[in-house]
């Protein structure tokens, strides 16, 4: 690797804050003087958000970009503009009319770079600057009924266009096994994890949008619904690390939303499924079973939420999931007739049968088994009667 290769490497990393503090000072007092390099990071800057929004960031950096890059409001400015030019060219390709509501989008969050610690100062980060000049000059700017309609589309709250964006994502799939609040149903995907290949491009545009939404809705006002939305976001996206903390952090502000227990009871369910699937070495064999913590911190977070609300269909599919994970059987059963009894018609429902006809299965399974045992065993419990 030369040397330019080596300097791209280490502004990358500064930019997501992976550096140690020596070489972090060291590139700041560099910024301060040196006029092609602050060009360079400013180029870099421009290919991470192309690599966010393309999905092609590892989970670290995509949690680093997340968490440390996006700290500097003119990067949100940058990345919000990259997004609104991405979903556009998307438009355009597509022919679906929404070209004109897109690039006026674009023209209110075109960014400004001002200040920082380099001789940038002052300078306006101008349209022709930016890599997706080329994406809009392609295109004829169309005004007069967008910008109503990007006015209607802005007055909307972040958490709102977040969730929506969310749903969209995961319309046709879902990468956990339970049922989360507000979600409508899609077939579960047991062999898919994480979502960054499976998705298509303008999904990712939309995952990306959501998330940054969400972040921004968090640090504008960390209330109990955004710790709430960002969490479900992470766990529809199946990053159970980063669902979790912020899902207790809703239950924790709100204690009397059902709906937020049973989202939390969902994502320790998944934790726990995973923690009991991995291999535990013989040194190490905890004195209770994998995951058997995690399960049955979901148990008691789904038995709350059914606490408040008995009638909450989320709730109720996640325990059954639960009772079936930690071994409850005729537990499960119930729930399952309970939530079937109470959800007639849905996919939901179909699901739910179905489940309930594996448990049924097994069960008459091991009846048999049992039949077996005691059939091999009783001749020769005869024969040593016989010879008493």
């Amino acid at each position: 690797m030369n040397e330019r290769s080596n300097d791209e490497e280490a502004v990358r990393q500064y930019l997501l804050g992976q550096l140690q503090e020596p070489e972090q000072i060291a590139i700041e007092e560099r910024l301060l003087t040196d006029d092609a390099y602050c060009q360079r990071l400013e180029m870099i800057e421009d290919e991470l958000i192309d690599d966010y929004i393309t999905g092609v960031l590892s989970e670290a950096d995509r949690q680093a970009f997340s968490s440390h890059f996006l700290s500097a409001p003119e990067r949100h400015q940058q990345l919000k503009f990259a997004l609104t030019m991405n979903q556009y060219a998307n438009a355009h390709t597509a022919g679906t009319g929404a070209e004109a509501e897109v690039m006026e989008g674009a023209r209110a969050l075109q960014p400004t770079r001002i200040g920082g610690l380099s001789r940038r100062s002052g300078i306006l980060y101008s349209f022709g600057s930016s890599p997706y000049f080329k994406v809009a000059a392609s295109f004829v700017v169309v005004f007069g009924l967008s910008l109503l309609v990007w006015r209607v589309a802005f007055y909307q709250s972040d958490v709102d266009k977040g969730l929506a964006l969310m749903r969209q994502v995961h319309s046709n799939e879902r990468l956990v096994s339970g049922r989360l609040s507000g979600f409508d149903y899609a077939r579960h995907n047991d062999e898919t994890r994480g979502g960054e290949t499976r998705t298509e491009s303008d999904l990712k545009v939309k995952r990306g949008s959501a998330e940054m939404l969400l972040l921004d809705a968090i640090r504008q006002d960390p209330s109990p619904k955004a710790y709430h939305a960002l969490g479900e976001f992470y766990l529809a996206d199946r990053q159970l690390s980063a669902a979790i903390p912020y899902l207790e952090g809703a239950v924790k502000a709100a204690g009397s939303n059902a709906e937020f227990h049973s989202d939390l009871g969902a994502a320790l369910l998944e934790q726990g499924k995973f923690e009991k699937g991995q291999p535990v070495p013989l040194e190490l064999i905890p004195a209770t079973s994998p995951g058997a913590e995690m399960l049955s911190r979901s148990l008691a977070e789904l038995n709350r939420a059914l606490e408040l609300n008995p009638n909450l269909l989320p709730a109720l599919f996640n325990r059954a999931l639960c009772r079936e994970a930690i071994g409850q059987g005729s537990e499960a059963r119930e729930d399952w007739l309970r939530y079937i009894d109470k959800d007639r018609t849905s996919a939901w429902s179909t699901e739910a049968q179905e489940h309930l006809d594996s448990l049924k299965k097994h069960n008459s399974a091991s009846r048999d088994t049992e039949h077996d045992i005691l059939q091999l065993q009783s001749p020769r419990v005869s024969g040593i009667c016989r010879c008493v």
